[in-house]
């Protein structure tokens, strides 16, 4: 019910217009499942983008995966990033 379902019946449309593989690519792309399993994890063409190799950004992303509790304020990573 509610947003999901108006979601669940575009993709039904997509699908039945342009096929199941255009419909399963909107599906990742919105982080939807087309047809939702039980028990799959869930996936994000989002989450496939490569992580900074040096510099102030990576060290904010290494911070925040060492500990997501930490302090991460606008304040602490500009900090930890030599910026300002």
């Amino acid at each position: 019910a509610g947003i999901t379902a108006g979601i669940d019946l575009a993709l039904a449309m997509v699908e039945s217009d342009y096929g199941p593989a255009v419909a399963r690519r909107v599906a990742r792309w919105m982080v939807v499942f087309l047809q939702r399993p039980g028990g799959q994890a869930q996936f994000s063409v989002w989450a496939e983008s490569a992580l900074p190799v040096t510099g102030g950004l990576r060290a904010i992303v290494d911070a925040v995966i060492t500990d997501p509790g930490a302090d991460h304020s606008i304040a602490s990573m500009a900090t930890r990033a030599a910026v300002s």
